[in-house]
């Protein structure tokens, strides 16, 4: 049998297909490797630059050495001039901190489809100190479905899709990437505060430390305020001094910006261990509960939170001690609701680990109300002090007995709205002068625990 020219090639093909399939690997086709951008030593880093066609932001430590003032401060220095973020800076370093992954291949030529292109990309380049060429740089495009974003390495036509926080992160205007503290201070070195309100100084200042805490180390003693006739509360000064010791703007103007700086509204000084002083001044513009303040040693206006506007404006009557009752919760014998006539008494165990109704008769004691009812009572805080002491008793009232025979009692008088709207319930304290404003939600939790919720 004589075999055709096509056998004779199909036969030889077969052979070859054999061959290649006894000697060949048998494994997968190899897939080739998606890049990564090198990881990046965040405190070397002393340059990050972002660049378009038209305009380059570049902005660098203050200082390249580890330990000194300037090196957590940032500077732009094109095309502004300006103290910068280092709160968006950290951010941006933190994406490249570990290194930078491909997440998936897209394209190898349509880079204008992705914003890649030169024409539409963002360069973002980190230099360390003492580097002629970035140690890492990728070109920004547009945002892609999910936490990816497109992007491509400079010098490569590939087109990827990576993880760099969305576009938005390096697409600002220079004037959004400029520092928004105000001011920043160390809120344990500030040992007094002064609010300036025309004719009215409020002067509060730390008394003698009375204690040691577990290092050894003197705790403050409590805040008094010049000429009070009260009690100060050391909770309301602390918040005050939390709030204008770290002010953050939401946005930054020129000098000459009209916030009404010329005759403040308010001033506020604080004090300071080493003898410095930091001043706050308070406009008398307030665009949609906004507040606008200059801080000494800077020349912009910061229109920051209207919370700090109100810090330095609060009345007198509001740094009254707000502890409405204070008592150790172990000293407790017993704790009970009166209301028209109804006694309900829940009583504590020696041990203090339990509760129990012991008036009426037949009813359970809801154990982790009744302990959210004693921790509560104990450390009281009014929510605010009323402007005037009238008080229109209902008869309703808490009343504690301690395990020494003492005795105290938390009577409860109207509902009014508060400045928020919400209710507040007025209350007084037989072992304390005055009358307080706690909110309603909390005089209504408290009655749980006896069957009154």
């Amino acid at each position: 049998m004589r075999l055709t020219r096509r056998s004779v090639a199909l036969i030889v093909a077969a052979a070859l297909l054999a061959a290649l399939n006894l000697f060949g690997n048998g494994g997968p086709p190899a897939v080739e490797a998606l890049p990564t951008l090198p990881a990046v030593v965040a405190d070397n880093v002393t340059v990050v630059q972002i660049s378009t066609p038209i305009e380059k932001l570049r902005i660098e430590r203050e200082s390249p050495e580890k330990g000194t003032p300037g090196f957590d401060r940032w500077r732009i220095v094109t095309p502004l001039d300006f103290p910068a973020d280092a709160a968006q800076i950290r951010t941006v370093l933190r994406t490249f901190t570990d290194g930078l992954p491909m997440d998936a291949f897209v394209d190898a030529v349509n880079q204008e489809d992705y914003g890649v292109d030169d024409q539409n990309g963002l360069l973002v380049e980190l230099y360390s100190a003492g580097q002629d060429l970035p140690t890492a740089s990728v070109v920004v495009g547009k945002t892609a479905a999910g936490p990816s974003t497109f992007v491509r390495i400079p010098g490569s036509e590939d087109v990827y899709r990576a993880d760099v926080g969305g576009r938005g992160r390096y697409a600002r205007p220079a004037a959004e990437w400029r520092d928004k503290v105000a001011l920043e201070v160390d809120t344990a070195t500030v040992v007094g505060l002064t609010l300036t309100r025309g004719a009215e100084a409020l002067r509060f200042t730390r008394g003698a430390a009375s204690a040691t805490d577990a290092a050894g180390k003197p705790v403050p003693g409590p805040w008094q305020l010049d000429g009070a006739a009260f009690v100060v509360d050391d909770e309301t000064v602390d918040l005050t001094i939390r709030t204008l010791a770290r002010i953050r703007a939401a946005e930054i103007h020129n000098p000459d910006y009209d916030a009404g700086l010329a005759a403040p509204l308010a001033e506020a000084s604080l004090l300071l261990q080493d003898g410095s002083s930091q001043l706050i001044t308070l406009g008398t513009r307030i665009v949609e509960g906004a507040a606008f303040v200059r801080v000494a040693g800077r020349d912009e206006v910061f229109r920051t939170a209207g919370v700090v506007g109100r810090a330095m404006t609060q009345p007198v009557e509001a740094f009254r001690d707000r502890r409405v009752l204070s008592f150790e919760r172990d000293a407790v014998a017993s704790i009970a609701y009166v209301d028209r006539g109804l006694t309900v008494v829940l009583e504590q165990s020696e041990d203090g680990a339990t509760w129990a109704v012991t008036q009426p008769a037949n009813m359970d004691a809801d154990q982790k109300q009744a302990l959210f009812t004693a921790n509560t009572l104990a450390a009281l805080r009014a929510a605010s002090i009323p402007a005037d002491t009238r008080f229109d008793a209902t008869g309703a009232r808490f009343e504690v007995r301690f395990r020494d025979g003492r005795s105290v009692a938390l009577e409860l008088g109207q509902t009014e709205r508060g400045a928020d709207d919400r209710p507040l319930m007025r209350v007084r304290a037989t072992d304390r002068d005055g009358v307080y404003h706690v909110r309603e939600s909390t005089i209504l939790e408290l009655r749980k625990a006896f069957g009154r919720g």
